[in-house]
């Protein structure tokens, strides 16, 4: 069965497609190599354009992750209650949210294990640059996550409005912004 032509693929960008994976996990490899069996750049604290390449892929699916939440058709509340990362029949939206999140979530574990290597070999300038990355390609699914607490919390999610919503329009409304 060839899922690839399947209607739930339909709105997948082709920026997750396998050839753009597969380099992005090279490069990634290359950094593990580099930053651990490398006697030259393991002692080296500097921000390289390896890092920088594989920073910025999943920093563009993060962006995008939250591009997709935020022009969701049903809006903010219907998609915390749908449950976009966990959801048994997803619609194709939910399809193509949940190849990125996928992306963002293996991100998140590569990073994780760039920022114990930085760590341990004492690379502070690489180890806030891979916890960076660690927490921006989590954001989508925090954004998610207070949506839905806040509708379980207030058990009125007709009337839920985000945190960040609420400073967006505190800020908007700034006389200093005139």
């Amino acid at each position: 069965m060839n899922t690839t032509n399947s209607p739930d693929y339909e709105l997948v960008s082709s920026f997750y497609g396998p050839g753009a994976i597969g380099c992005w996990l090279l490069v990634i490899s290359s950094i593990f190599v580099a930053w651990m069996l490398d006697p030259i750049r393991r002692v080296q604290d500097t921000i390289d354009n390896d890092l920088l390449a594989a920073a910025t892929f999943p920093a563009i699916t993060s962006g995008h992750t939250i591009h997709q939440i935020a022009r969701y058709p049903g809006g903010f509340l219907e998609l915390a209650r749908q449950g976009v990362f966990s959801a048994e029949q997803p619609s194709a939206v939910l399809t193509a949210m949940q190849v990125s999140d996928n992306v963002n979530a293996t991100s998140f574990c590569l990073s994780f294990a760039l920022l114990l290597i930085a760590l341990y070999y004492f690379r502070v300038r690489r180890a806030l640059i891979a916890a960076g990355l660690c927490l921006f390609v989590q954001l989508p699914r925090l954004l998610v996550a207070d949506i839905g607490t806040l509708a379980v919390l207030l058990k009125d999610p007709e009337h839920v409005v985000p945190w960040w919503i609420k400073a967006v329009k505190f800020i908007q409304s700034s006389p200093l912004l005139g």
